[in-house]
């Protein structure tokens, strides 16, 4: 697991930029004293226990919620005076997503792209990109919960906007759908920027650069995680003699007290390893893949949401 505080110098590519930020909804105030850069290109995921202000986050974002204090700028443009041309650049799908039961899907996206002056060409290159042809002549009440949710980000996106916030989009998908949702999220344009909610620590991980644990009230943690498969994180024993003598000549990161990630050799297996450590006379507490030392890491810091 590798676990390194997220990057936040800004650049010329900036997409967010917060400075003190705190954002809140009628008299409570979710976020505080947050300091956060990204940019462009970049995909993150937001994470949190119900009420730390995710969905509140994405809309202060959208411009649909002023910012409680501090300074944010998006797309260059300050909220909440963001101009109509900027807003044009961000893409929004709310976790609740509005639709007409009795329109097809092609009334859906002929309704977007006539509010934003889209071609017919740019509709049907939309229809195949998000291999929706075969359902377009359906009424949208007539459609799973994966094609209505595919449908709804093809309306997200079909001006192909800068950033793009996503609101929990795979809640309600079974894991088949779900799989396709974020690879369609993945195949997005090089350098459109992503914003995601999620409570799942799985889409987050395979989905995200990076992530963003919200704290109800607090400033909060920003993590860059990875889960290498040929990484596993180990816990030595207390006072386990001299680990860097066990280690030599492995790529290794330690993470704090005794515990260390540790990169395999190639064509190392697990065992392998620790019968190496072991064998130079350091004792092992415990092995974790990096998968789930990361699910660990995410875990802890996600139940400390009302710490």
């Amino acid at each position: 697991m590798h676990h390194d505080a997220a990057v936040t110098e800004p650049d010329n590519k900036t997409v967010i930029e917060a400075r003190a930020l705190a954002c809140g909804i009628g008299r409570q105030t979710v976020i505080a004293a947050f300091d956060y850069v990204l940019a462009a290109g970049a995909s993150v995921a937001l994470m949190g226990q119900n009420g730390t202000g995710k969905t509140t986050f994405l809309k202060t974002l959208a411009g649909l919620l002023p910012p409680r204090g501090g300074v944010l700028d998006v797309l260059g443009t300050g909220v909440p005076s963001t101009s109509a041309r900027a807003r044009a650049r961000i893409g929004y799908l709310p976790q609740e997503t509005a639709c007409y039961p009795e329109l097809s899907v092609r009334d859906h996206l002929k309704l977007v792209a006539g509010a934003r002056g889209i071609s017919r060409e740019k509709i049907e290159r939309t229809l195949f990109d998000f291999e929706l042809k075969e359902v377009v002549g359906k009424a949208m009440g007539r459609l799973s919960g994966g094609y209505r949710q595919r449908v709804m980000l093809a309306m997200a996106t079909l001006h192909e906007p800068e950033l793009l916030l996503l609101d929990e989009p795979a809640t309600a998908l079974d894991p088949g759908n779900r799989e396709r949702f974020f690879e369609q999220v993945r195949n997005r344009p090089t350098r459109q920027t992503i914003v995601f909610a999620t409570h799942r620590a799985e889409e987050a991980l395979d989905f995200a650069d990076s992530i963003v644990v919200l704290h109800r009230g607090r400033e909060p943690t920003q993590l860059n995680l990875s889960a290498d498969p040929d990484a596993v994180v180990l816990d030595l024993a207390d006072s386990a003699g001299d680990p860097a003598r066990a280690l030599a000549g492995r790529a290794l990161q330690p993470l704090g007290g005794d515990r260390f990630r540790v990169k395999l050799n190639r064509g190392e297996s697990v065992s392998d390893l620790v019968a190496s450590v072991t064998g130079s006379g350091i004792p092992i507490r415990g092995v974790q893949s990096d998968r789930e030392a990361a699910m660990a890491t995410l875990t802890q810091l996600i139940s400390e949401g009302d710490a």
